[in-house]
């Protein structure tokens, strides 16, 4: 098992822009509104110790390790509480691969291949091989979320959508995880 550590416990700051951004549309200021009343705390960190005691160490690694997430969650440059905000309001997916969101009150859009070598999932140069450029960017046509869902969890689709009903305890695991943030 690799000694990984992902996150850190620390509390995120909270020096921001002063005042409220400027929105394009009242959805996006309604979102901001929502937003804004959610705590933005300490990040926790995932227990590696307790999974590899019960067995399930490797398989959370591999789940969190798929495609550059062990580096999102790994981030560890500090937040600021109004930016993040402003960029979670008006984030946008825009199919088959771009991504728009405004920061500092600027509209931005970029690929989905740009933002993640912005973010550091990989570099440049990955973005260019033969392999990646091969990729699907986009869910198949004919698969919706929900079957994604249920074919990674296991379920039927006549079952409850409730967490609890997560047959695999890495994902349950992973998922008890995410909704901590």
């Amino acid at each position: 098992m690799l000694n990984k550590r992902v996150a850190s416990k620390r509390p995120r700051c909270d020096m921001a822009p002063i005042g409220e951004p400027n929105f394009d549309c009242p959805q996006q200021k309604a979102r901001y509104a929502c937003l804004k009343t959610k705590p933005f705390g300490v990040m926790h960190t995932i227990e590696w110790n307790d999974l590899e005691a019960i067995g399930l160490d490797e398989e959370a690694l591999g789940l969190t390790s798929y495609d550059g997430w062990d580096k999102v969650l790994s981030i560890s440059e500090p937040a600021y509480r109004e930016l993040t905000l402003e960029v979670l309001s008006t984030i946008e997916l825009i199919r088959p691969s771009r991504v728009s969101f405004q920061a500092f009150g600027v509209r931005c859009t970029l690929t989905n291949t740009q933002l993640g070598c912005f973010l550091g999932l990989y570099s440049e140069e990955v973005a260019q091989t033969p392999t990646f450029c091969g990729l699907p960017t986009d869910f198949p046509s004919k698969v919706t979320y929900t079957k994604f869902w249920n074919n990674i969890l296991g379920r039927r689709t006549h079952e409850s959508r409730k967490a609890s009903r997560f047959l695999n305890p890495a994902h349950r695991y992973i998922h008890a995880f995410l909704l901590r943030h």
